[in-house]
C-alpha cells in the first residue's frame, strides 16, 4: 500500500468517527468508498478552517436526498 493510501484511509476512518450517517450508510451500501473519502477529506479541511457546520452531515443519510 503506497504512502498516499494509506493516509487516505487514515484520514477516513479517523473522520468517520464524527460523521456517523456517513459511516452507517457506507455501512449499508448506500454511498461507496470514493463518496465516503470526498466527504471525508472535506470534512477534515473545514474542521481545519475552525467551522463547524460540516458536522451537520454526519447526520445526514442519502435517503434524505429525493
Amino acid at each position: 500500500m503506497s504512502k498516499t493510501t494509506a493516509a487516505d484511509r487514515l484520514c477516513v476512518g479517523e473522520q468517520l468517527r464524527n460523521l456517523p450517517g456517513i459511516a452507517e450508510a457506507l455501512s449499508a451500501g448506500q454511498i461507496g468508498y470514493q463518496a465516503t473519502a470526498v466527504i471525508c477529506h472535506l470534512s477534515e479541511q473545514v474542521g481545519r478552517s475552525g467551522s463547524t457546520s460540516i458536522k451537520t452531515i454526519g447526520s445526514v443519510t442519502p435517503s434524505a436526498f429525493p
